[in-house]
């Protein structure tokens, strides 16, 4: 949901007593700026501000200090109990961790604010510490300012790595808030935003926090929309996806949470967001064997808790729409295709290395399943003379040989010294990395072969790793096909790694399946 943090710099000092009152009913946070005159060439509101606004209101007080020596106001805003207290990084780099523990151990939650010019690697290291990042769209210090366009892809940046990380921080902005931006910033990723100037310029405050409201959360698009999952072994991303493939209300859930309140949880999504979605369907990627047809989960190697026949018809009737079941393999697929521009090439193959080995099939035009809904295991095909134990709980599987799995066990045993993000950057003429990527290039092969298939896409988390050996694995590849025109008309394409293509794919997945008919 979007919040509204109403700035009181910009209020109204002589008519507070009047408008408080409104303010109070209708914002969701204060937000107080603080200034020295030192940090920002200006003045703003003191700790006295803070102290007579606590006993004559109801709502959560926000604090930003813009201050060259935050720590000296710690001990007063804590006696306060105040909601938040936001800092910048270049005021606190030398004890930033000291500073936000003893915020903490207060029970209050701890922000960081980025300038328009700041780059975003400075504070990465603090995010996981962090219960709000505030980005400054314009400069620090005055009202009234126009937003800064470049700041639009930082938004972006951060949304990117809550996601991708599970953070659990709000994305705020503050500066040039207006009906202008809105869209602009809530479609990057914001998710609370600071009222100033905009909001005092109404006679009637009531009116314009209601207007404001109403166009913030109103429908981000009017098109028809399918909740996509894709729900893996220790995280589960969920979103609203619309046709032109835009993902809304990025969600990521902690599956061993989920699987304990599976249904619960997806209908107090869903009906979260109905009223600003035609949500027309769920699609659910699963990291196991699925029968589409009954909406059986059949076996999940990793979250056995998920396995069952009940639950997802239970939940379809529940909330009244279609469910579309399959690998979440195939719903990562889809997407690629899409993303890399092949969805009207007949037939392609793909490989995913990631902690397992995930693989797609397409044969003119249609994602290959068999007759049981199992096609493109490969990970899990046994090899002869091969004892190790695979997670499905078979013996002797590809995915020993071949898997992020395998990868961190050739790190620890061959190079534990070296961390596993800079194994091919330093190792990979070993013997070791370069019977990985034969391994590799061999079982792409064996596929290919086996279906005359030319066109092949390769991704995953360990394909996306710094150096990995992409020169190295076509030329083995090509080195294992026997046919020349196979190897003439290899055409291999590498997919953009990001967290949500899944989520993204399940629905491209459901609308291409005719959901929406």
């Amino acid at each position: 949901m979007y919040k509204l943090s109403t700035s009181m710099m910009c209020a109204d000092s002589f008519t507070l007593q009047s408008t408080l009152p409104i303010i109070d009913k209708h914002t969701d946070f204060y937000h107080i700026d603080i200034m020295d005159g030192h940090f920002v060439p200006n003045l703003a509101l003191s700790l006295d501000y803070v102290r007579s606004l606590k006993q004559h209101s109801t709502k959560p007080i926000e604090v930003h200090l813009m201050v060259s020596h935050p720590q000296e106001y710690l001990d007063e805003l804590i006696s306060i109990n105040v909601q938040c207290i936001s800092f910048h990084y270049e005021s606190i780099q030398k004890d930033a961790f000291r500073l936000f523990k003893k915020v903490k151990d207060a029970g209050i939650n701890v922000g960081i604010v980025i300038n328009p010019s700041e780059r975003i690697e400075t504070i990465e290291l603090l995010l996981p510490k962090l219960d709000k990042v505030t980005m400054m769209t314009v400069e620090p210090g005055f009202a009234g300012q126009s937003m800064i366009e470049e700041v639009l892809p930082k938004i972006k940046k951060i949304k990117e790595l809550k996601i991708a990380f599970g953070y659990s921080f709000v994305i705020e902005v503050d500066g040039s808030n207006n009906f202008k931006t809105f869209d602009p910033y809530r479609e990057n990723g914001a998710e609370q935003f600071i009222l100033g100037t905009g909001l005092f310029a109404y006679p009637d405050l009531a009116q314009g926090f209601r207007e404001i409201r109403q166009h913030i959360t109103k429908k981000t698009s009017s098109e028809e929309a399918i909740v996509g999952m894709d729900i893996g072994g220790t995280y589960t991303r969920i979103g609203i996806v619309d046709r032109q493939r835009n993902l809304h209300h990025p969600l990521i859930l902690s599956t061993n949470e989920l699987v304990e309140h599976f249904n619960e949880t997806i209908i107090a999504y869903v009906e979260e967001h109905r009223a600003n979605f035609p949500i027309i369907a769920l699609s659910m990627g699963f990291p196991g064997i699925v029968d589409a047809k009954t909406l059986e989960v059949i076996a999940v190697p990793n979250q056995h808790k998920l396995v069952g026949k009940d639950y997802l018809p239970e939940l379809a009737k529940s909330l009244g729409l279609p469910i579309y079941l399959d690998k979440d393999t195939n719903f990562l697929f889809t997407h690629d295709l899409y993303d890399l521009g092949l969805q009207d090439t007949p037939s392609v193959l793909a490989f995913y290395l990631g902690t397992g080995y995930g693989n797609a099939i397409r044969l003119n035009h249609e994602i290959f399943v068999g007759d049981h809904g199992i096609a493109g295991e490969i990970g899990h095909i046994p090899m002869r003379d091969v004892e190790d134990h695979c997670g499905c709980g078979g013996i002797g599987c590809v995915e020993t040989r071949v898997s992020g799995t395998k990868l961190r066990k050739i790190q620890t045993d061959s190079f534990p010294d070296c961390p596993i993000g800079q194994l091919f950057t330093q190792h990979t003429s070993s013997s070791e990395i370069q019977a990985f990527i034969r391994d590799f290039a061999l079982s792409i092969a064996t596929e290919i072969t086996l279906l005359d298939v030319s066109t092949i896409i390769v991704g995953g988390g360990v394909v996306a790793m710094a150096d990995f050996p992409r020169n190295d694995l076509e030329k083995h590849i090509a080195g294992y096909l026997r046919s020349d025109s196979l190897r003439d008309t290899l055409n291999v394409h590498y997919a953009r790694s990001h967290p949500e293509n899944g989520v993204i794919g399940a629905a491209l997945h459901a609308f291409a399946k005719g959901w929406d008919q």
